[in-house]
């Protein structure tokens, strides 16, 4: 894992929108991306390590995982 994501500043940072706006998925991969809730893979999408669940995924494209343990 590379720095420990900021739970609280990405809530803050999520919930500026609220209750007035809303937020598109770009946004929120930005705001994961600031606050180290997702990071970059080093060398890209590889089928053999990632799951693609949407299908569109070609071998070396930007490919992002959470950077933090899932309960």
């Amino acid at each position: 894992m590379s720095k420990k994501p900021d739970f609280e500043a990405f809530a803050k940072d999520v919930m500026e929108a609220w209750p007035q706006g809303d937020i598109e998925g770009f946004e929120l991969q930005e705001k994961a991306i600031k606050h180290g809730m997702i990071v970059e893979i080093e060398g890209g999408y590889d089928p053999e390590k990632h799951d693609d669940d949407f299908g569109g995924a070609e071998p070396g494209d930007t490919w992002y995982q959470v950077n933090f343990k899932r309960p």
